[in-house]
């Protein structure tokens, strides 16, 4: 018996220290929290960026962003088709850091989405442009430029005539620039015909979109197209002048929905040999629309 008790005894004495043990290990248990690892993502916005005309204003996506003579103060006048080929940049678009925020202000554009302005000049990126640095559009038709972040065109209106020389030398596409024809209005048997500075006839192509042409290789022998640095007279809606990207790389001038050509088939001033040719190639009126 007294060793039984014995036996009992050590087995308490055994029971109450594992017992205290895992009391100490709760005790000292303690919750650590994981290392914050969340970090700040700046929200890309519109930036400067180093181009062949200096430091100008790019969108979220690195690509040029242009500022438009025909627009009135802080006002787009650039829609339809114009604003497929110089898509306007949304007014929500943050300002990047080291920009003067103060400069920046949104309009609101007829289908009720805003666009982002810097001083007078509403803000767009240009559809000729294919990759960040690209300054396609500058001086097209002399009305599209490129924009400082003091909110000036580089080579517009109020720029010298030394500082539009050094711009417009700088110029995209295969053509000479300030060497092409104008274009003016003329009377032919059909009405009022868009016409080059030789008096010959301008048509459009049905196939084409506004922003595409369909009119390659072969066919553009027999039907070249109007260069997009081309002259246009200052009787004509500039608002509706706009250019394209071709299939070699060059650049087209369109009016209102219609990328423009001459044809080879008219020798002389007045001739419209090509109307109607295939029921495709329509003469093109002032008011942009074909004669067909």
């Amino acid at each position: 018996m007294r060793s039984r008790w014995t036996m009992l005894a050590v087995l308490a004495v055994v029971l109450a220290a594992c017992g205290g043990g895992d009391d100490q290990a709760a005790d000292e248990t303690t919750t650590t929290s994981p290392p914050d690892t969340t970090t700040t993502v700046a929200t890309p916005g519109v930036e400067l960026a180093t181009t062949t005309l200096g430091e100008v204003l790019v969108g979220p996506n690195g690509m040029t962003l242009y500022g438009f003579t025909v627009d009135d103060p802080g006002v787009s006048n650039c829609y339809d088709e114009c604003e497929t080929t110089w898509p306007p940049l949304p007014g929500d678009t943050p300002i990047g850091e080291g920009l003067d925020e103060s400069l920046f202000s949104t309009t609101e554009r007829n289908d009720g989405t805003t666009q982002l302005v810097i001083g007078d000049w509403p803000l767009y990126y240009f559809a000729g442009d294919a990759a960040p640095g690209d300054v396609n559009g500058q001086g097209v038709n002399d009305i599209w430029f490129v924009v400082t972040a003091d909110g000036e065109l580089v080579g517009g209106p109020e720029a010298t005539e030394e500082e539009a020389s050094d711009t417009t030398a700088t110029r995209g596409g295969n053509y000479d620039v300030g060497t092409t024809a104008g274009i003016t209005v003329a009377e032919t048997e059909l009405g009022p015909t868009l016409v080059d500075a030789d008096g010959l006839t301008l048509y459009g192509f049905t196939p084409d979109s506004p922003t595409v042409s369909t009119c390659n290789g072969p066919c553009a022998d027999s039907w070249p197209p109007v260069a997009g640095d081309t002259v246009v007279s200052a009787d004509l809606d500039q608002s509706l002048l706009s250019t394209i990207t071709r299939d070699d790389g060059s650049i087209q001038l369109v009016f209102g929905d219609w990328p423009l050509y001459r044809f080879a088939g008219d020798s002389t001033a007045g001739d419209i040999n090509g109307q109607g040719v295939n029921d495709v190639w329509f003469v093109i009126g002032p008011d942009a629309t074909l004669y067909r």
